[in-house]
């Protein structure tokens, strides 16, 4: 499952480490962090076009402040680090803390915790909100925006208005396939919103009216459209992930979006169930230049 070449380093504390093992380029270095999953988030979002480095804990649980600020140790070059991760609260506090010993050991850090869930923390400010797949994109800006040469300040600035720009909602169909849930948390939280089941074309149409519900009207009249990634768990087929991809192309077509790109993968394995996140970017022409397809080990993001 990992890539050849990878430096690999196994703490006491169970928590895991990756990094590439290439020459350290005199730039800003990513970090991403977070549980453990069956899928490739996190352990394979390391390489080109993606992040330095990776460390995560146990499944479901925030790798140790301590293995983050080794690690940054390891892949810094002198221009800074950038870490992150999903807005929980394990993964929040590491990261606060590790950002502390870098700076306290000289090395300029600052980290951005993705809060994408539209249904999660809902009356909430949205820093109050949980992570979902949206970090796919925070990755991949980070990556490029590094690979050019910009400072670490320019690059949280960017990611802070992207993470803002950032909607992502979460599918589940029930067993029987009678109804479809929105909103279901993988730590077992409830589904705010649910609804009998129809078609493809009726959940997706429900799940993108409650996202575009939910976007600033400054974002949707960006005047670029949005990129989109589709998640698909670990019962969803690749060909029920195309037709889900289908269905959010021709709805956004109808609510006049235009979709710079779209990609289905499995990357996140939340639930052994059907079902998808569905993750919006809305962008503007300074955000557009940094989201070329960057190609994993098994997926496209």
């Amino acid at each position: 499952m990992l890539q050849k070449g990878s430096f690999k380093a196994w703490a006491e504390n169970s928590s895991y480490l990756l990094c590439r093992n290439v020459e350290l380029e005199n730039r800003v270095k990513i970090i991403v962090s977070g549980g453990a999953s069956a899928g490739p988030l996190f352990s394979e979002f390391v390489g080109p076009g993606l992040a330095d480095g990776m460390a995560h804990g146990e499944f479901n649980c925030a790798p140790a402040a301590f293995s983050i600020f080794e690690l940054g140790k390891i892949v810094s070059s002198g221009q800074g680090i950038l870490l992150l991760a999903n807005n929980f609260t394990g993964d929040f506090l590491n990261n606060d803390m590790a950002a502390e010993l870098l700076n306290d050991e000289g090395i300029a850090a600052k980290a951005i915790y993705c809060s994408d869930d539209i249904l999660s923390a809902r009356g909430e400010p949205r820093s109050e909100r949980g992570g979902l797949c949206g970090i796919v994109f925070l990755i991949k800006i980070a990556a490029e925006m590094a690979k050019s040469g910009f400072s670490l300040n320019d690059i949280y600035r960017m990611l802070s208005d992207v993470n803002d720009r950032l909607h992502s909602i979460t599918v589940t169909i029930s067993d029987d396939h009678e109804d479809v849930f929105y909103g279901e948390g993988f730590s077992g939280e409830k589904a705010p919103y649910s609804e009998k089941m129809s078609t493809v074309d009726g959940f997706v149409n429900t799940a993108i009216r409650m996202v575009l519900e939910d976007v600033p009207a400054k974002y949707r009249n960006a005047g670029s459209g949005c990129y989109v990634c589709v998640n698909r768990f670990r019962q969803l087929s690749s060909l029920e992930g195309n037709l889900i991809v289908r269905s959010v192309y021709n709805a956004l077509e109808r609510n006049q979006l235009n979709c710079g790109g779209i990609t289905v993968s499995h990357i996140f394995d939340t639930f052994d169930r059907k079902g998808c996140n569905i993750s919006f970017l809305f962008v503007d022409d300074r955000i557009k230049g940094f989201l070329k397809p960057v190609q994993g080990y098994n997926f496209t993001v």
